[in-house]
């Protein structure tokens, strides 16, 4: 979501290799077949920084409620004076 609360789309999210989902125009996202073991669910999208940057996730069992808050990157351009 936006810091509003608004869903955001096309998110990626991975929680390691061979496990990932992208987010849906609600902002929600499901990652399946995920074997026991613990991940480090981490949010991806450029131009993007999210908050928190990742989620540390047990299975079993299932996990949900793994949210994250987008923040837009702003570039501001800058000159060297001599």
């Amino acid at each position: 979501t936006d810091s509003d609360g608004n869903p955001f789309p096309d998110v990626s999210v991975s929680a390691g290799p061979g496990y990932s989902a992208l987010t849906d125009s609600q902002g929600a996202y499901t990652i399946t077949a995920v074997i026991s073991g613990t991940y480090t669910v981490t949010p991806s999208l450029m131009g993007y920084t999210f908050s928190p940057p990742s989620h540390t996730v047990s299975v079993p069992p299932d996990a949900t409620g793994v949210d994250f808050v987008y923040l837009r990157l702003i570039f501001l351009p800058f000159v060297l004076l001599h």
